[in-house]
């Protein structure tokens, strides 16, 4: 294992995303486990309101890679971030979906 990420469950974030105030943002800390010390951040932002009211599954984020220095271990945290988003904040839509049932075969 090379990283674990933790965020607190606390946030306000998780359970009531909004483009304003405490809301916005929702903080992971990137751990080392070997040696027990924080390597890096992943913070999660949603945008401002107008692209939260146009396109609500849009969100930003941002890597501190703080004391990580190869290209490898980089390129792992830009896929753990990839990774917390699919697995924790994108949910199916049906607006999704709905110009996939033109292709669907129906027989």
């Amino acid at each position: 294992q090379v990283f674990a990420a933790k965020g607190g469950c606390c946030q306000l974030g998780l359970f009531c995303p909004c483009p304003c105030g405490p809301c916005q943002e929702v903080h992971f800390s990137v751990r080392e486990p070997r040696k027990g010390k924080d390597v890096a951040r992943l913070k999660k932002t949603i945008p401002d309101c107008l692209k939260f009211l146009v396109a609500d599954d849009v969100d930003n984020y941002e890597v501190d890679f703080g004391k990580v220095n190869s290209a490898e271990q980089k390129a792992m945290l830009i896929a753990l971030g990839l990774f917390i988003d699919f697995r924790y904040f994108n949910t199916r839509s049906d607006k999704n979906q709905e110009g996939m049932d033109f292709f669907s075969d129906s027989d």
